[in-house]
Parts: C-alpha cells; sequence; structure tokens
C-alpha cells in the first residue's frame, strides 16, 4: 500500500509506503533530462535508473536468460 506520492520529478519525489516509516526519494538526476532518475530507499542507498529502449531492454534479458 502506498500513500499519496508529493513533490514532482525534478525537485524530488517522495514515496510514503506508511509502513513503520518506509519512506522512498525519486529524482531526476538532471533537472529536466529524464534520462536518469535517482532512487534513494528507506536504508539510505541511492539505484541509478537509466532509461532504455525497449528493444535493447529485452534484447539483454534475452541474452542472460
Amino acid at each position: 500500500m502506498v500513500l499519496p506520492c508529493s513533490g514532482d520529478l525534478d525537485s524530488g519525489l517522495t514515496i510514503d509506503y506508511g509502513d513503520e516509516g518506509f519512506v522512498e526519494h525519486l529524482q531526476f538526476k538532471n533537472q529536466g533530462d529524464d534520462s536518469v532518475v535517482i532512487l534513494t530507499d528507506a536504508s539510505g542507498f541511492d539505484w541509478e535508473y537509466t532509461k532504455a529502449d525497449v528493444a535493447e531492454a529485452e534484447a539483454v534479458l534475452a541474452s542472460v536468460g
């Protein structure tokens, strides 16, 4: 269950799962550029996600599995 999110991806989006203070933060790496987002999890670790073409992502998955 997710409580309402607040903010935006330019300044930072707070995602509150409402479960014992489990909150994540999602934000564009560079304001206005949607090619990379950074997710900071509830433990304070940063995860970087890069936008990818669907066909390229499927090809990577097919080559691994």
